[in-house]
């Protein structure tokens, strides 16, 4: 009792002194959308960035924000900080959406912010001068090649056109890739430079001038030049060359033809069905398949509070998920393609899945230690995923009557009864279905 009293209740105590500072601060509840989301944009060393600002969550367990940006609301990138100003390093003179939710230490996480939009700064930085630039020259037709700019706020190249050398400027035309096939009239010479623009609209200095002259129309000795140095024959050009390139366009189309572009369309027909299979609970889940000939797969969540979710990824249009029995589940799906778009989600289902059969296992390891009008009693926990309480019975004549019942989750507890007096004690479990286990060993103290 000395040891009662001066070691184990003490140490008990400050235990659970400690538990309590480590999580007291907990509030077991989803934080506030954050307020006051206000962007800004500016040059920070000659680098566009957005200024993202809000105010600090007031509950005491929030412990981060998480800041989503975009140029498209559909493809998101994503910081985590635990500040309430942020800058985002971003592609220049460009509009982005952004949004912001804040999350806690218990996993919850906020509803997102109405999405806000800038435009980002511009920039004063020119990309830089296009390299390499060459000319190749055939019939009525010269090719241009150049080596790609690789800026991230690169837009398009200036392309110009002159008769002399640049004295004057015949024509300019933009283009966004690093090559061009210019058609020109026959035996004239034609000078080419280019520039580089950026999306702030700065503009790089000129290549090197370049310059070819396209072949007269009977002058066969050139053009077979030309086309020996393009391919090494007319032949292997026509039997070669161009078969290999059908070839390959061909596999090009095949690989990327379905593609559409846009993200695909919310499944529709979302249906759920609850069935035993093999005496454990499922939900069936089944939904119409997308039109879209890029459809790749679909995501189904899944969660029993519309906070925690879990996923499954499938590319069926019917998927059976374990789940415990006799519990209320919520359900959305959304689909996903080729390019990496998601559709929006289909409104939440639910449905309570099926009763089991199957009783949970007889608690083992009932132990009881008596203390002066208090008896402990402790037990093994059950594992099983459907477990839902223990009863406990108390009798007072090794349970020819019954004195009381009560029911715990927990395995153990603190039973209250009078000096000098034996109690037996019994254990059984039941889970979400009702099935109940059979009891105990009978213990008694």
């Amino acid at each position: 009792l000395e040891e009662l009293n001066n070691v184990t209740l003490p140490g008990l105590q400050e235990d659970l002194q400690e538990l309590q500072n480590l999580t007291d601060f907990m509030d077991g509840e989803v934080p506030n959308t954050p307020t006051g989301l206000t962007l800004s944009t500016e040059l920070l060393n000659s680098e566009s960035v957005i200024k993202v600002s809000f105010n600090a969550n007031t509950e005491t367990d929030v412990i981060g924000y998480e800041i989503a940006y975009s140029t498209d609301q559909v493809k998101w990138h994503y910081v985590t900080t635990i500040d309430t100003t942020v800058y985002l390093s971003v592609i220049a003179n460009t509009l982005y959406y952004v949004r912001i939710r804040a999350f806690d230490a218990e996993g919850y996480k906020s509803a997102w912010t109405t999405t806000a939009s800038i435009t980002s700064a511009k920039d004063v930085t020119a990309p830089a001068t296009p390299t390499g630039l060459t000319a190749e020259a055939l019939f009525q037709k010269i090719i241009l090649r150049w080596t790609a700019n690789t800026e991230s706020d690169f837009e398009k190249y200036k392309v110009q056109v002159s008769l002399d050398n640049f004295s004057t400027i015949k024509e300019t035309f933009y283009i966004a890739s690093n090559y061009s096939v210019y058609s020109g009239d026959t035996n004239t010479t034609y000078y080419f430079r280019i520039s580089a623009i950026d999306t702030s609209e700065n503009e790089s200095g000129y290549s090197t001038i370049v310059n070819a002259t396209t072949t007269a129309i009977y002058d066969a000795d050139l053009e077979s030049q030309i086309l020996d140095e393009l391919s090494s024959s007319l032949e292997e050009l026509n039997n070669v060359t161009l078969p290999n390139l059908q070839s390959d366009l061909q596999e090009l189309q095949n690989l990327t033809g379905y593609l559409d572009g846009e993200p695909p369309a919310t499944p529709t027909n979302l249906n759920l069905t609850t069935e035993l299979i093999n005496g454990e609970s499922n939900i069936k889940v089944s939904y119409a398949q997308n039109a879209e000939t890029d459809i790749l797969g679909y995501e189904i969540a899944y969660s029993l509070d519309q906070i925690k979710w879990k996923y499954v990824t499938t590319t069926g249009v019917s998927v059976y998920i374990p789940v415990i029995a006799n519990t209320l589940y919520y359900i959305k799906v959304r689909v996903f393609d080729a390019e990496g778009y998601k559709s929006a989600w289909t409104p939440v289902s639910s449905i309570t899945s099926a009763k089991d059969t199957v009783p949970p296992s007889v608690p083992t390891g009932l132990t009881v230690e008596a203390l002066f009008q208090k008896i402990v009693l402790k037990w093994n926990s059950n594992v099983e995923n459907d477990f839902s309480r223990y009863k406990v019975q108390v009798s007072l004549d090794n349970f020819s009557t019954i004195k009381e019942t009560f029911y715990t989750s927990s395995n153990y507890l603190v039973y209250s009864g009078t000096t000098n007096t034996t109690y037996y004690f019994r254990v059984s479990s039941i889970d979400t279905s009702g099935n109940e286990s059979g009891y105990s060993t009978i213990v008694s103290a």
